[in-house]
């Protein structure tokens, strides 16, 4: 199996001659970029009075997810390193930022809504992820490895040729991740802005919190389903 560099040879455009932002900003250091500015966002949204620039980085951490698989086709830079890379960092952008929004949920509003969805929403991330491992045949150690290559070598990598994939995440992951992303940014959100003294309507401010852990749940619901379609290999 050839590496990102040998296929780069083989068409005559070696890697070290790339255009600077393709090397620097390769799909694969997109991904490993969007979780420490989701996570960071949502701790510097919540604890400190920056809390615009904490949400600006929280929605920067979902469209670098977003653009990555679309630029690592576009750049035809598909690898099987950076397919195993994105669905656990979309995992852990949301178990972390998640685990703040349902720990806040609780502490301001004494309510279990958002908690218990998050707590079901982890636990479908969790299997899928540790089935994903399984799936591949990924030792613990190698996920180090292969995380490490992903973002320091992206030209190491080997190619992904696939056309059907148990690494890549399916529709149904990505939907959930997308599912996910969006009530929780809208959660911090509207903290900012009471925070900053703009007027929630009394409805949202009854409401929100339902509506997003509702929300959880159909994430929920969707992330289970590609589970089930991958036990039964359909994408």
């Amino acid at each position: 199996m050839k590496t990102l560099e040998e296929k780069l040879e083989e068409k005559n455009t070696p890697w070290k001659e790339l255009p600077f932002y393709k090397r620097v900003f390769h799909p694969n250091r997109q991904s490993a970029i969007s979780v420490p500015l989701t996570i960071g966002g949502a701790f510097i949204s919540a604890y400190t009075d920056y809390d615009a620039t904490g949400i600006s980085m929280m929605i920067t951490g979902s469209l670098l997810d977003l653009s990555d698989g679309y630029l690592s086709r576009k750049w035809d830079m598909k690898t099987i390193e950076g397919a195993k890379l994105d669905p656990a960092a979309d995992k852990a952008r949301f178990i972390s930022s998640g685990g703040l929004m349902s720990y806040l949920s609780n502490a301001n509003n004494e309510n279990l809504y958002v908690p218990i969805a998050y707590g079901l929403a982890v636990t479908v991330d969790i299997f899928s992820q540790i089935k994903r491992w399984i799936d591949s045949k990924t030792s613990p150690l190698q996920v180090v490895e292969e995380t490490y290559r992903a973002i320091i070598n992206p030209e190491k990598c080997l190619i992904d040729e696939e056309e059907k994939s148990v690494l890549r995440a399916n529709n149904y992951g990505k939907y959930k991740a997308w599912i996910q992303a969006i009530p929780t940014i809208t959660y911090f959100g509207i903290n900012a802005l009471e925070n900053h003294g703009f007027e929630i309507s009394q409805v949202v401010q009854d409401n929100y919190e339902g509506v997003i852990a509702t929300l959880l749940g159909i994430a929920s619901g969707i992330g289970a389903t590609g589970i089930y379609k991958r036990i039964n290999g359909k994408k």
